[in-house]
């Protein structure tokens, strides 16, 4: 069940309820009276109900007449709007960008998507050590139909950790992962991997249980600012977030790309390669 429909069965569940309590709840008749004259006393109903003789009312504020039930209904009628706000649709597609150590070099890449993805929000884990960031909670800060996980360096293995804790990740896009290898989680529907030509300092980690999906020509920090490889990233987002991407394979492992071209967005075993 898809999260727009648990949240308006939630609501609808909450508002039957709270109509339940509105109808039962008890009326009065009891009002706020007008004082009565300065030095009033109190021992005369009379005069607690309208005040000395040849006294005017004061003016009565205009709640004083509500009966306790009545603002006790009221209450509960802010608690329904309240209900009611939370049973918002999940906005389409999440897209969290997570860089690596010292700043971030996908700038050029967020920016292209916030322009030609209408249908998804952009999150920057960070423009600093954006892979020290808590993108488990950014992830699920907000119910979304889509969630897609970009990662650049040490931004990669920390997307991989963080979709081990989400129920679903539909892209995890890797950049040139560095140091350390690690595991594509199970989790992940469709994934691309991208890898540099270059020689660099930073050792090139390898995601085990994936293939290699793409190199692009130039350097560790170089490559997420090639137009090819931002093209390919766009396309790949918007194939999920507007026409809702192929469905995966049933084989969760990656095992070889199709006379060394890109694999498309979508696939884990190369089936769908294009």
């Amino acid at each position: 069940m898809d999260p727009a429909t648990v949240a308006l069965r939630a609501g609808w569940s909450g508002l039957s309820f709270l109509f339940g309590m509105w109808n039962c709840m008890p009326t009065t008749n009891r009002t706020r009276r007008p004082q009565g004259t300065p030095g009033h006393t109190g021992t005369s109903k009379a005069a607690d109900s309208f005040g000395a003789p040849g006294q005017s009312h004061p003016a009565a504020q205009p709640w004083a007449g509500l009966a306790d039930g009545a603002w006790q209904k009221l209450l509960a009628l802010a608690v329904v709007l309240l209900c009611l706000s939370g049973c918002a649709r999940p906005e389409p597609t999440l897209v969290v960008v997570v860089g690596g150590l010292g700043l971030s070099q996908l700038g050029d890449l967020r920016h292209a998507v916030i322009d030609q993805c209408p249908q998804a929000k952009v999150v920057s884990a960070g423009a600093w050590d954006g892979y020290k960031a808590d993108i488990t909670g950014i992830a699920t800060a907000k119910p979304h139909d889509h969630i897609i996980l970009v990662g650049h360096s040490l931004g990669c293995p920390a997307i991989a950790q963080a979709a081990e804790q989400l129920p679903k990740v539909d892209l995890a896009v890797f950049i040139d992962p560095a140091w350390d290898d690690f595991r594509l989680p199970r989790g992940v529907e469709r994934y691309l991997w991208y890898q540099r030509t270059g020689f660099g300092l930073e050792r090139e980690a390898h995601i085990v249980g994936a293939a290699r999906t793409s190199t692009i020509e130039g350097g560790h920090n170089a490559i997420p600012h090639a137009p090819e490889l931002i093209a390919g990233v766009v396309r790949a987002i918007n194939s999920i977030s507007i026409s809702g991407g192929r469905k995966a394979e049933t084989d969760h492992r990656q095992r070889a790309t199709r006379n060394g071209r890109p694999l498309a967005a979508g696939s884990r075993d190369g089936a769908n390669g294009s």
